[in-house]
C-alpha cells in the first residue's frame, strides 16, 4: 500500500507590531506544523500576501481598537494597482484578528474579519481556530473549482445545442433561430433573403457500399468546405439532416446565389478526399443537388413558405437526374 504524500505545510503571516506577542503567535503556530512570516506594517503584510498568497493572516495591530479595524478594512479592500486580472486576490485570504477588546468586534467583522483569537493566547484555541479557517478555505477552494466546471460544462452544453455532433457546424436548430432572425431582419429592411438546400447525391449508396465510418468522413470534409464559403453577417451554413445541408444568404438575390453555387461546386471539385481511405475510386467525385429559393419577406407570409420552396426546388433538382440546381422564386 502506498503511502499517501504529506500535504503541504500552510503558510501563515503574522501582522504585529509587538515583538514580543509575535514571537508567542510564531511559536505556536510553527508547533501547529505552519510556515510562519513576520512583518510590523500592514503595507509589508500586503507587499507579501501578494507575492506568496498566505491561507491565513494574523492581525495583532493595535491589540484590535480602531488601529486593527481598519488595518483589516485596508487588506479587504486592496485592489491590484495595475488592474491586473491574473493578481491575487487578497481579500479571500481569511484574517483572524488578535487582541483583547471586544468593543470592535461587530465594526470587524463588518469588515471582513473571519474570527478572532483572544488574549491572553491559548495555543489549543488559536490552534483550533486555524484550522477552522484552513478547512472553510479548502471548502471554498473546492466550491470555487466545481463552479468553474459548472461554467464550462455549461458552456459545452451551449455549443452541443447549436452544433452538429458530427460535422462540428451549426445544427438544425441553430439553422431555425438564425433563419428567423434572419427574416425578421429582412422584413423590417425591405431585403431580399435567399436559402440554398444542398443534398449530397447518391449519399446512401454510397454509405452502404464504403461504410457509414466512410460515409461520416465525407460528411465532414463537405461541411468544412461549405462553410468557407460564407464570410457575410447572418450567413450560415448548418447541417440540415442526413446527407443535407441548408445556406443562408441574406441580402443575396438569384443571380448572387448562382456565384455561390459556382463557389459551391468548385470547391466540393478541389475537395481532398484522401483521408476516405485506399478502396475509394481515384476518379471519385462529390456531386451535390442544389435547390435555391429566394424572396422578400413580408408581415402576410410566414417563413416557412421560404424553406418549403428551397425543399421543392431541391426535390425538382433530384428529378431532374442529380448534380443540378433549380432556382424558384417563393
Amino acid at each position: 500500500m502506498h503511502n499517501q504524500p504529506n500535504p503541504p505545510s500552510p503558510l501563515a503571516l503574522v501582522i504585529d507590531d509587538d515583538p514580543v506577542q509575535s514571537a508567542c503567535i510564531i511559536a505556536m503556530l510553527e508547533r501547529a506544523g505552519c510556515i510562519v512570516r513576520w512583518v510590523t506594517t500592514v503595507q509589508d503584510g500586503i507587499e507579501f500576501a501578494v507575492q506568496s498568497t498566505p491561507q491565513a493572516i494574523f492581525l495583532a495591530l493595535g491589540a484590535w481598537g480602531t488601529l486593527g479595524v481598519e488595518a483589516c478594512r485596508t487588506l479587504k479592500n486592496y485592489r491590484d494597482p495595475a488592474g491586473n486580472i491574473d493578481a491575487p486576490d487578497i481579500r479571500e485570504i481569511p484574517v483572524l484578528l488578535v487582541g483583547a477588546d471586544e468593543n470592535y468586534m461587530e465594526a470587524a467583522l463588518a469588515v471582513g474579519v473571519a474570527d478572532f483569537v483572544r488574549t491572553p493566547l491559548y495555543e489549543f484555541e488559536l490552534r483550533a481556530r486555524l484550522a477552522a479557517q484552513l478547512r472553510a478555505s479548502r471548502l471554498l477552494a473546492r466550491l470555487a473549482y466545481s463552479d468553474r466546471q459548472l461554467v464550462e460544462l455549461n458552456r459545452e452544453l451551449a455549443q452541443l445545442c447549436v452544433h452538429d455532433g458530427l460535422t462540428g457546424i451549426a445544427n438544425k436548430r441553430r439553422f431555425i433561430e438564425v433563419f428567423d432572425a434572419e427574416w425578421r431582419r429582412a422584413q423590417r429592411e425591405s431585403q431580399c433573403l435567399t436559402l440554398l438546400i444542398i443534398d449530397i447525391d447518391r449519399f446512401r449508396q454510397f454509405n452502404e457500399r464504403y461504410g457509414h465510418s466512410i460515409g461520416d468522413t465525407l460528411l465532414r470534409a463537405v461541411a468544412r468546405s461549405l462553410v468557407q464559403i460564407v464570410h457575410r453577417a447572418g450567413e450560415l451554413v448548418a447541417r440540415y439532416g442526413g446527407s443535407q445541408f441548408a445556406m443562408i444568404l441574406p441580402r443575396t438575390d438569384l443571380g448572387m446565389a448562382q456565384l455561390h453555387v459556382e463557389r459551391i461546386r468548385a470547391a466540393l471539385a478541389a475537395l481532398d478526399l484522401s483521408g476516405l481511405g485506399e478502396h475509394i475510386e481515384a476518379d471519385f467525385q462529390v456531386d451535390v443537388s442544389i435547390g435555391i429559393a429566394e424572396t422578400v419577406p413580408v408581415p402576410q407570409v410566414e417563413p416557412q413558405t421560404l424553406i418549403q420552396a428551397a425543399e421543392n426546388a431541391l426535390d425538382q433538382a433530384k428529378r431532374q437526374g442529380r448534380n443540378c440546381t433549380v432556382t424558384v422564386e417563393a
